[in-house]
């Protein structure tokens, strides 16, 4: 849906900062063997979209660790 979203919004330039195998890793939950990821579908549907990232893993990871903890119940909330 995001993608989707960002695709038909016209935005250009997707920054972020935590790719998805290591926040899942970081969480504890189940990976995907063959994930499809947000960049592929975006460049499936809007190749003109530059996407730049991870940018600062590391220290966004240690944000997720901190905040996650602290509040389990809002683990797989969308």
């Amino acid at each position: 849906m995001c993608c989707g979203a960002i695709c038909f919004s016209g935005i250009g330039r997707v920054v972020y900062g935590t790719s998805e195998a290591p926040f899942v890793s970081v969480m504890g939950l189940p990976s995907d063997p063959d994930p499809l990821t947000s960049r592929e579908i975006l460049r499936r549907i809007s190749p003109g979209t530059k996407i730049l990232g991870p940018l600062m893993e590391a220290e966004g990871l240690l944000i997720h660790e901190a905040y996650w903890p602290v509040h389990p119940e809002d683990v797989g909330k969308s």
